[in-house]
This record gives C-alpha cells, structure tokens and sequence, in this order.
C-alpha cells in the first residue's frame, strides 16, 4: 500500500510548498551587512 501512495504522488507532481515569513526573517538576519549600503542607498533616493 505505501509504494502505490508514493507512485501516485509522483505523477501528481503537486510539489508546492510555502515559506513561512518567520523562516525568512531568520535567515536573512545572516545576510544584514550584505545589504546595509544599498538599503542607504534606497533611503536617499
């Protein structure tokens, strides 16, 4: 029963997933200094 659930799944093709908000804003807090100078830029323009 399980292999038919699994090849049945694989010809629906329905693999859409979301990404939680939360999950982003964990990650990009990595990536701040990479972006400071053109977060001042757009402040300015």
């Amino acid at each position: 029963m399980g292999n038919a659930n699994l090849t049945s799944d694989k010809r629906a093709k329905n693999d859409e997933f979301y990404t939680r908000t939360s999950d982003i804003e964990n990650e990009l807090r990595h990536y701040v200094g990479h972006f400071e100078s053109n977060l001042r830029k757009g402040a300015q323009a």
